[in-house]
Formats: structure tokens, C-alpha cells, sequence
């Protein structure tokens, strides 16, 4: 009895935090690019290249979640992002960054863009060359919230076209040009603390 008691605390209190899933490139459940990408010591970090193309995680499918990821260049002529509500018929939306404004000693602000909505995202500072930039996005009913490194404020709000019911699909990477990625993870968004019962 005390063991189910202790069980069903654990679970309450979990139920209103995210639990993070860290999500392994080696891991036979990714869907790489058919050429141009394997595992890589990058930056001192175990890190996936990828020349271009798109790399699905599994077969799960998702509306809503926090979906981060770590980017890095070394000739930033390329685009590289998160992918999400990836559908069968290959349709999605996604978040990318312009690793030539993020990495070039000219540009004061990199640009994020919204890939199928010609929309742009967000202008955060820029970065040194050749480092990790941090990008996480927060999916919520019909806005991705764009946060870059350790950012407490989003850069940018995208507004994601409204459909009649929620789209679901899966996630991951895209890359345009040549990128590392490094630690990536989702977590579902954290549920809404019970309301206590007026007595």
C-alpha cells in the first residue's frame, strides 16, 4: 500500500512537468538523408553533419512540445533549423537559421525564417564564428516561440497558419548547405497546475 501511495504521488508529480527526451543521432529510430551525413566530433561535442536534406525522428507524431537543438558551421553558407509536423505526404513547417548572417563579422543580426511561409522570424545578436548557437523553439496551438542560447525572452513569435484540427507529425533537423547538430531533445509542454476546489 505504501509503495502504490508513493507511486501515485511520483505521479502527480510529474504530471505537470515536461519530461525531456534527449534523442540519440545513432539511434537506429532516425531517418537520415540517404548520402551526406554521419556522427562527427565537432566543437567538442558528439555531433550529426548533415550536407542537406531533412532527418526525421521515429515515428511519433506531435502537435505541441519545446524542441531544442544545438548548430554549428564551419563556412556558414547555409541555412540549418528544427522540423516539425512533419506528414506523410512530406508537408511541414519548420524554423530555420541563416548560418552566413549568424557566422559573418559584418552582420550584426542573424535571421531566423519560418521555411513554407516566406515569413521573416527574428534578428538576435550575432555569435563568433565556428560556435554552438542554441536554438529552441516552443510549439503551442498555432505559435512557435523562437528562443536563441540562453535567451529568457523569445526572439521572435511566428504565427503557424490555423487549420480546422491540429495538425500532428514528426520532428526533426533540416540542413541546407552543410550543419552540425548537437543535443537534441523535446519535452512536451508543461501542463497547467490544478485549479484547487473552492470550499
Amino acid at each position: 500500500m505504501k509503495n502504490l501511495l508513493l507511486g501515485l504521488a511520483f505521479s502527480s508529480l510529474t504530471a505537470n512537468f515536461p519530461v525531456e527526451l534527449k534523442r540519440d543521432f545513432s539511434s537506429a529510430n532516425w531517418q537520415l538523408p540517404a548520402s551526406g551525413s554521419g556522427m562527427v566530433h565537432y566543437l567538442g561535442q558528439e555531433s550529426l553533419y548533415m550536407s542537406k536534406g531533412v532527418a526525421l525522428y521515429g515515428d511519433e507524431k506531435y502537435h505541441e512540445g519545446i524542441i531544442e537543438v544545438d548548430i554549428a558551421d564551419d563556412d556558414a553558407k547555409g541555412e540549418a533549423g528544427i522540423v516539425f509536423r512533419y506528414t506523410s505526404d512530406g508537408a511541414y513547417r519548420g524554423i530555420t537559421l541563416n548560418l552566413h548572417a549568424i557566422n559573418s563579422p559584418e552582420s550584426a543580426h542573424p535571421v531566423a525564417a519560418a521555411l513554407k511561409q516566406n515569413s521573416a522570424a527574428c534578428t538576435p545578436h550575432a555569435v563568433k564564428p565556428a560556435a554552438w548557437t542554441h536554438l529552441k523553439i516552443v510549439i503551442q496551438d498555432n505559435t512557435a516561440r523562437v528562443f536563441l542560447n540562453d535567451a529568457t525572452q523569445p526572439a521572435s513569435e511566428i504565427k503557424l497558419p490555423s487549420t480546422k484540427k491540429p495538425v500532428k507529425g514528426q520532428i526533426g533537423l533540416m540542413a541546407a548547405g552543410g550543419a552540425y547538430f548537437s543535443n537534441f531533445k523535446y519535452a512536451p509542454l508543461p501542463c497547467a497546475p490544478a485549479m484547487a476546489k473552492a470550499e
